[in-house]
Order: C-alpha cells, then structure tokens, then sequence
C-alpha cells in the first residue's frame, strides 16, 4: 500500500463561476464560522480549507497485491497520514478477495478518527 501523487494527462480545465452564483457571493456556511475571523467567501485563500498542496491535501492509494493485481483509490483532506501509518498495517497479508471483512475491519479501526458526511 502506498500514496501516490496523480496529475492529469492533459491541463483541466479551469472553472469559473458566474459573477452572480452562490459560489461567488455567498458567506461559506461552516462550523468554523461562529469566529468572526473564520467568516468569508469560499475558494482560494480560505482560512478554514487545507492547502490543496500540502501535506494535507486530498491523494491517491494504491494498494498492490503479490500476485500484482492493483487497485485505487482517492481520499479527501487529511487522510494520507491515517491510510501511511495505520490502515496499511490492518491489510499487510491479509486475504484481498475479503472484501467486507477488510472494510469492515478498516471501518472499525477508524471511527475514533470521526466522520464527514
């Protein structure tokens, strides 16, 4: 199991949103807001999001087994740290093809890190 930094074959296109949409003009609406200095628009420069080029920021797994069937998987903010240094170590020689063990065994061992909807 290993993270895997992951670029377009091609540039993505960049969005821009319309001057007048909800993305552009609205107060971002996040817990973190109850502080008045976490209050503002949403996009770059954003107090309370992670620098999407941190060490933070969202990635890819790759998990490999001994016979070198592959597979991916994308996470969110934050969660590289907890695939590297904890849900690597459940996996390490267990069976591949038990599939809902294995989740639920990873699933289990998580939940003290808490959940996002």
């Amino acid at each position: 199991m290993r993270l895997v930094k992951t670029r377009p074959k091609q540039p993505l296109p960049m969005y821009q949103p319309a001057a007048n949409s909800y993305w552009v003009n609205r107060e971002a609406a996040r817990p973190i807001t109850i502080y008045p200095e976490y209050t503002g628009r949403r996009g770059a420069g954003s107090k309370w999001m992670p620098d999407p080029n941190g060490p933070m920021g969202g990635f890819t797994v790759e998990i490999a087994t001994n016979k070198g069937l592959k597979g991916y998987g994308r996470g969110g903010d934050g969660g590289g740290p907890v695939i590297e240094g904890h849900l690597a170590q459940l996996l390490m020689g267990e069976n591949p093809l038990n599939i809902e063990r294995l989740w639920d065994v990873m699933w289990r061992a998580t939940l003290f890190y808490g959940r996002a909807t």
